[in-house]
């Protein structure tokens, strides 16, 4: 039960050159050798040198108001970690040119992500591919686009929105977003595990006071930022987004749901302001995804592309947050 393609098929990157620079890009490949650098650095804890970058907020499209979505969000986080941006909004040269903030003459683009761009589908022999009812199919094919940061450019710094929350009110608010979910999640004290049973349909956690840390603040963050990986399993479920990897058990494909899943707590514990802790036994997984990385270069954007989805479908399930889940269809 392999989910089907919205009438599309998936064409071969195609990279764009840019008048600042002529160097083909490929942020796929960019991606997955800055992931795997950090797995093999930091282990279970690949997230942390970006950890700053992730309590920023959204990083979006100024110009257009759009968020950047799936692996551009790793994209963008690792390129302003390394910049030491803390400003979370960027545009194309042509978009910040329509602003009073053009790019000044000679600064380099600092980031890449993929875009997708429509095309007509044609043969090998440049005829149209038709559908079954004879309308010429419709395609996509990624393009890499050059991004400038709003530091760059000179713009004012952004202006802190709303009161600043404290991490018992954040904390709340998770725990809040974990219940609004509905899903069957039984707490056991003292299990040495936390898992998701896709058959039965339901969630086991061990007790808050089971996880690791100093102090009950810090064993709550574990404790939810694994509910919130659990969630993500959740999600995959035959009755929600249905992802076949969920019930598969070959190698290959437990180790990318285990990497859907663990995108998608970074991805939510990030909307929600929390600090991500992963679970110790996400160690096991470690091994089995540098593998797959370095045989797919591809894999990691996929994978954050499920997870993106996930995350939109847990924002979905809020009051009054529908828009959250039709962002990311």
């Amino acid at each position: 039960m392999i989910d089907k393609p919205l009438h599309f098929d998936i064409l071969n990157l195609e990279i764009e050159k840019m008048a600042t620079s002529k160097v083909k890009r490929n942020p796929r490949a960019d991606l997955t050798r800055k992931v795997l650098e950090q797995m093999k650095t930091h282990g279970t804890g690949w997230v942390k040198p970006w950890q700053g970058q992730i309590a920023n907020g959204a990083h979006h499209n100024c110009v257009t108001g759009n968020v950047y979505t799936g692996g551009n969000v790793f994209l963008l986080w690792i390129a302003a970690e390394e910049h030491g941006f803390t400003d979370t909004r960027w545009s194309t040269y042509k978009g910040w040119e329509s602003t009073d903030t053009p790019v000044p003459k000679g600064e380099k683009a600092t980031a890449y992500v993929l875009t997708p761009m429509p095309t007509k589908l044609k043969d090998s022999k440049g005829k149209p591919v038709l559908d079954k009812n004879g309308d010429q199919k419709t395609g996509l094919f990624f393009r890499a686009v050059a991004l400038w940061n709003a530091e760059q450019v000179g713009l004012e710094a952004q202006a802190s929105e709303g009161e600043e929350r404290t991490e018992v009110q954040r904390l709340d608010d998770v725990e809040r977003f974990i219940g609004n979910c509905g899903a069957d999640i039984r707490v056991k004290p003292g299990s040495p595990q936390a898992y998701y049973k896709p058959i039965a349909d339901h969630i086991v956690l061990p007790a808050p006071e089971d996880f690791l840390g100093d102090t009950d603040t810090d064993k709550l963050r574990g404790y939810y930022g694994t509910a919130l990986h659990e969630l993500g399993h959740w999600t995959g479920h035959r009755s929600r987004l249905n992802r076949p990897e969920i019930y598969e058990r070959s190698r290959e494909n437990y180790a990318f749901e285990e990497l859907t899943a663990e995108i998608t707590a970074i991805y939510m514990t990030a909307d929600l302001g929390i600090e991500h802790t992963p679970a110790p036994d996400h160690a096991q997984y470690l091994a089995s995804w540098i593998k797959a990385l370095e045989n797919d270069e591809n894999l990691f954007f996929k994978a954050a592309g499920k997870a993106q989805k996930a995350a939109a479908f847990l924002h979905g399930l809020q009051p009054n947050t529908n828009d959250a889940a039709e962002q990311a269809a």
